[in-house]
C-alpha cells in the first residue's frame, strides 16, 4: 500500500510547479529539499527530500515531514 501511494505522488508531481527549496550541508548532512505547489489550489504544497515525495496537509505537517525525512536519512 505504501509503495502504491508513493507511485501516485510521483505521477501527480508532473502537475506541480517548483516554488522554492534549499540544500543542506554540514551538521544536517547533504540534502536537497524542494517545495512544490499547484497552480489551481494555493493551499496544496508538496515536499521532495532527496527524491522522496510527501504531501502534508498543514504547516505543522510540513515542518514534521522535513524534520523526519532529514533525521531518517542521517549524515553521510
Amino acid at each position: 500500500m505504501r509503495s502504491a501511494k508513493e507511485r501516485k505522488r510521483i505521477a501527480e508531481a508532473c502537475h506541480w510547479h517548483d516554488v522554492g527549496g534549499f540544500l543542506t550541508y554540514g551538521i544536517l548532512g547533504v540534502h536537497n529539499v524542494l517545495l512544490l505547489a499547484k497552480d489551481d489550489e494555493a493551499k496544496w504544497l508538496a515536499i521532495v527530500v532527496d527524491g522522496e515525495h510527501k504531501r502534508p496537509r498543514t504547516l505543522r505537517g510540513i515542518k514534521n515531514c522535513i524534520a523526519e525525512m532529514l533525521h531518517k536519512k542521517g549524515n553521510p
